[in-house]
This record gives C-alpha cells, structure tokens and sequence, in this order.
C-alpha cells in the first residue's frame, strides 16, 4: 500500500493457494454483476472477486467433466442470474446463481444446446431469453435459453485473410438495445429484434479499418470502435480517428474501453491506457512510469465504476485505479497487493 504521507510503500503477502489471490497475473475479460461482484478471465480459469470479502472464488476445468477451455474472453448475465462464461477452446460455459460447478456447451457436449461452436470470443445478453455468441468459425449464434434453441444468425465472410475468416471478435449491445458485432472483415449493426445486420466497413463509412476489435457506447451516446488501424469515434457515417502518429494514442491496436464517469473514456491498448477527454480531445497516457500507474502496459480488458477503473493486464494482474485519490491497487497471483 503506497502511503502519501511519507511517500513509502507497504506490502502485503498472502499464500498463493488461498482465495486472497488472482488465479493469474494475465487477466483478459472483466465483468461486473448485478450483485456488485467482479468476474475476471485467464488462461483456462476464470476467477469472482468478492469487494465485501475482498476474496476470490477460482473456477478451472474439472478432468473429469470438462476439458481444455483456453483463453476466457468474456462475460454476460442473464435474468436470472446465470453467468455464461466465454471461451477460446471450451465453447460456452454456464454457470447457474448458486452453483459452484459450470456446465459447459461445445460442438460435442450432450447438453441443451447443440452444434454450438468450440470457440466462443464474446457473449452478451438481451432483456428477454437471449444470449448472443460471437464465435470464431460459426459467426453470431443466437440462445434462446428457456427453449435451448440455438441459431446462427450472422456469417461473416472474410476473403482476405484465411486465418482470419469468419472470426468475431466482440459483440455490444448499446443504449438502444441495437447488438453490435465487431469482425476480422467489418462492423456489423443488428437493429431490435431484426435478422438482418447491415455492415460498416471503409468503403461505406468514414471506419479507418475493415478489421475491427471492439464496440462501445459512451454515457453520452457517441459510439467508439478499436481497429487494426487506431480508434474511431463518433457517428457511422463520420468517425474521428485516432492512432498513435496523429492523435497521440499511445499505441492504435485498440483491445477495450471503459467509462467511469461523464466528459471522460478510456482506451486500453497493446502499450499503455489512455485517457481521453471528450470535449477537448486530448489524449494522457497511463503506464508503470505515470501517476497513477499500471503495472503492465498491455492492457486486455477495462471496467469503469463511478470512482474507480478496473484494469486487466497481460502480464502485470489486476490494477484498481481510485480516482479519487489516483492511487492504484494491484492484485497478483504471486499475492503481492500494492498500491
């Protein structure tokens, strides 16, 4: 703990095999509950952190039940509670209110679901029943899961680049309950209960890119989309751009945004947070060498409350930014929490 008084630092240890540590130091998916607990991804695991208990509570692959889950991407919660648990190698897993063991849904498992896809990079969902999908080989899968229906209701089809065909790689649902799918080919809109998705890409739009990373609305309504080639921002038919050489981005490959607070976003890149200010457009970076600082500059996943920003790091753990006071809490795996 970093005391201003004296300017000195105060360390606290724990043992690595108790609930007061992260599961990893890389930490690639953040999502808050309706109930006030964080939910963090790793590689193979995910982890729920308690803030009133200040413990976590680690999920893994049970040798028997379930195999190899690779990389958790994402979170969603549905109406009842349920966490679904987005996974690189492992399909979906669900995981009902109250129940300690998930229950996973690939393209081989005897479940509810079926044929869905082994690679799951996002997962959002709706007001009613829903659950969306945004799969790797499969395109956008829609749940309905009080029926277990599952379909596919959007195939990208990207030509060029075969390592990349087909993937999505975020989906969004904004202010608007409009879903939003960002793709190795495009950004795709699928407006209320509507099949169709109608797809912006450079040709069609002021996009910098065709690939696309990531979605998100502002408190203010302006939409943000991370790119192979920076962040754009604004309205689909008129983005503002940002990169590294001309808006002082700290780095243009875009991995998440977060919002803690009117007038103000934040943009985790591959080197570094930014923050930007809205009304005057100015950029200030963030890293281990600033105050507040991370503890890693590659930042894979951001979460915004009122007074506070939660980081997800590559290598560096979990980094709590109080911004109030502009001290900064890291939670690592090696149990060393400073500030």
């Amino acid at each position: 703990q970093f005391l201003p008084t004296s300017k000195g630092f105060q360390a606290k240890f724990s043992d690595p095999a108790t609930s007061r540590s992260l599961f990893s130091n890389d930490v690639y998916a953040l999502f808050l509950d309706v109930q006030g607990n964080l939910w963090l991804g790793y590689e193979n695991a995910f982890s729920r952190y308690s803030p009133s208990t200040e413990e976590f509570s680690h999920y893994y692959p049970d040798s028997e039940n379930t195999g190899y889950w690779g990389v958790v991407n994402d979170f969603a919660e549905s109406k009842d509670g349920t966490i679904w648990v987005a996974t690189l190698s492992g399909g979906l897993l669900e995981l009902a209110q109250g129940e300690n063991n998930p229950v996973q849904h690939d393209s081989t498992s005897d479940s509810r679901f079926e044929h869905l896809s082994d690679s799951v990079a996002s997962v959002v969902a709706g007001l009613k029943n829903q659950v969306w999908l945004g799969t790797a080989d499969k395109g956008v899968i829609e749940l309905d899961t009080s029926s277990g229906e599952a379909r596919v209701v959007l195939q990208t089809q990207d030509k060029r680049a075969t390592d990349m065909s087909g993937v999505i790689r975020n989906l969004y649902i904004d202010n608007y309950e409009n879903l939003w799918a960002a793709t190795s080919s495009s950004l795709c809109k699928k407006t209320g209960q509507s099949d169709t998705f109608f797809c912006f890409n450079d040709s069609n739009s002021d996009l910098p890119s065709n690939g696309t990373y990531s979605a998100f609305q502002s408190i203010e309504g302006t939409y943000w989309v991370g790119t192979d080639f920076g962040l754009a921002t604004g309205t689909m038919s008129a983005f503002r751009h940002f990169d590294a050489l001309k808006s002082g981005l700290s780095n243009s490959a875009v991995n998440a945004f977060g919002q803690t607070r009117p007038g103000e976003i934040w943009v985790g890149t591959d080197d570094g947070l930014n923050q930007i200010d809205l009304e005057t457009g100015d950029v200030t970076w963030v890293n281990e060498a600033t105050y507040p600082g991370i503890s890693d500059p590659t930042v894979m996943s951001l979460l915004g409350e009122k007074e506070a920003l939660w980081v997800g790091t590559y290598e560096g753990g979990l980094n709590k930014i109080n911004l109030l006071d502009s001290t900064t809490t890291v939670y690592r795996n090696s149990c060393l929490l400073y500030t």
